[in-house]
């Protein structure tokens, strides 16, 4: 997200430097509402096709009895007890983009099975699509998360013309603290920086998110 900018007057009134500051801080919220917004839609009609996806479980229709409602009410009651849990482990943001990304595979597998069955006129008995979905997003998010949760390193050695004498930096970028690394987390790879004696420690950015608590900050320190 782009910060607002501080821009320089010569004129003695600030007045004009906070109109033009309010203005871009309101055209940020904008977007940020539009991108909410589009967010909850796909989550809602996202919701409501899982629904029938999770419906065409053979396991959900033998517990149903076959009836229409009894089995979409059921397929929501999954969906809603899996949403209630990643949200209280992993926060709500995630919980949103697991799902997101289920109705994504569940939208590709669906494709593709409708064009095999199309060019092969078999249909299988199995519900391909459903398991499929679930694989793929099960080892994806898995390997996401396992690079969200791992510290990549890499060395650069750059030369300069000025008389800087030899000069190590560490730069530290994307740490998220609250949703990758705990306040505990985070201080034990400042003591692995710190072993390596650099000169100079940089922050480049996105150090927390939202769900960092003030114990984290404090023991991130």
């Amino acid at each position: 997200m782009r910060q607002p900018r501080f821009l320089y007057s010569r004129r003695f009134s600030t007045q004009p430097f906070y109109a033009i500051l309010h203005f871009k801080e309101e055209g940020v919220g904008l977007v940020w509402l539009i991108i909410l917004g589009a967010v909850m839609i796909a989550l809602v009609f996202g919701m409501i096709y899982l629904i029938a996806c999770v419906g065409r479980f053979s396991i959900i229709q033998k517990i149903s009895g076959g009836g229409k409602w009894r089995r979409r009410g059921l397929s929501f009651l999954i969906l809603a007890v899996v949403f209630s849990i990643l949200t209280m482990t992993i926060s709500l943001m995630n919980a949103i983009i697991v799902f997101l990304h289920l109705v994504l595979f569940f939208l590709l597998f669906g494709l593709a099975a409708q064009i095999f069955e199309r060019y092969t006129g078999k249909q299988s008995m199995i519900n391909r699509q459903g398991w499929l979905a679930l694989g793929f997003c099960a080892v994806y998010l898995t390997a996401a998360y396992g690079f969200c949760h791992h510290v990549w390193k890499k060395d650069y050695t750059l030369q300069t013309d000025k008389e800087l004498g030899t000069l190590k930096i560490a730069l530290i970028a994307d740490s998220h603290l609250g949703t990758t690394f705990d306040g505990e987390g985070f201080a034990r790879h400042l003591k692995t920086i710190e072993a390596q004696s650099q000169n100079l420690l940089m922050l480049a950015g996105d150090l927390v998110d939202d769900e960092a608590s003030s114990e984290d900050l404090l023991r991130a320190g």
